[in-house]
């Protein structure tokens, strides 16, 4: 049995919810391997990193780029000689302010980082000094550190909203058929379902994603399939059949053939190029 990836989690004996910590501070317990955490992450790089895996993925980073992983996620990057600052939060911390953790964390506008301007880093460094602050108390206020987390990401999106040319009218639209989809797609598969659910008709939701995100509501379903399917091949230890049917497939020649159909590999070789590229 391979060794699977490793999962590392942001509370101790101390039950930590929040924590601020230079890159500098960890990398000597940082591999450079693949792999995933159970809290939402910001990676702020002050230098540039070169290359940072995000879900099978390779992105090249710039000086200050900040990326938004959720829990699940599979990253890798190398921290020697990087500079920059983890922001790491449990799943719960914010919870009320969930339309806001989906419109920056759920990557609906396919990439998973920002880069801001010289005015953005300015304000973003200002917040981000008293959450250092704050959370280098021996009793931090976890209230306060809230209020800054949360102006922190606003900033972010406000950032996005201004400097993206994609219409943000139906923002709220795209958010919630996000977090419809990753609560559902393991069952539903049928883009009726969603449509529904905006209590829009197949037309109309297909429009708004075309216009937000360029693909449509069955492109977006099939891509997390395709995304659990791999974290799945790569992380647990189960057999094909079984995330067939985990995945909400009755027929594990059909889940083939749609693996196939999206990555080019069938499941069983994907696991193969997946184990020797990322292990």
């Amino acid at each position: 049995m391979k060794k699977q990836i490793p999962t590392y989690n942001i509370s101790d004996e101390r039950k930590i919810k929040f924590r601020v910590i230079p890159i500098e501070e960890i990398k000597a317990k940082y591999e450079n391997k693949p792999h995933r955490h159970n809290f939402y992450e910001i990676i702020w790089f002050t230098s540039s990193c070169n290359e940072i895996l995000v879900d099978f993925n390779y992105y090249q980073s710039q000086k200050n780029t900040v990326f938004f992983l959720t829990q699940g996620r599979v990253t890798k990057f190398d921290t020697t000689d990087k500079k920059g600052f983890f922001i790491v939060f449990s799943k719960d911390f914010i919870s009320e302010k969930t339309d806001l953790l989906h419109s920056l964390f759920m990557n609906f506008y396919n990439t998973p980082f920002v880069l801001p301007n010289a005015n953005n880093i300015i304000q973003l460094n200002l917040i981000l000094q008293l959450m250092k602050s704050e959370s280098s108390q021996q009793n931090p206020d976890y209230e306060i550190l809230k209020s800054y987390l949360i102006s922190f990401l606003l900033n972010i999106q406000n950032m996005q909203h201004k400097s993206d040319s994609i219409k943000i009218i139906n923002i709220e639209r795209i958010i919630q058929l996000y977090q419809l989809i990753e609560t559902n797609f393991t069952t539903e598969h049928r883009s009726e379902f969603y449509a529904y659910n905006l209590n829009l008709t197949i037309q109309q939701t297909n429009r708004i994603v075309k216009e937000q995100v360029g693909k449509t509501i069955t492109q977006l379903i099939h891509e997390r399939l395709v995304l659990e399917a791999k974290r799945q091949i790569l992380l647990s230890k189960k057999n094909i059949k079984e995330i067939t049917y985990m995945l909400g497939f009755e027929d594990p020649a059909y889940f083939s053939r749609f693996i196939k159909k999206h990555t080019g590999s069938s499941p069983e070789m994907l696991k193969k190029e997946m184990f020797k590229k990322y292990k």
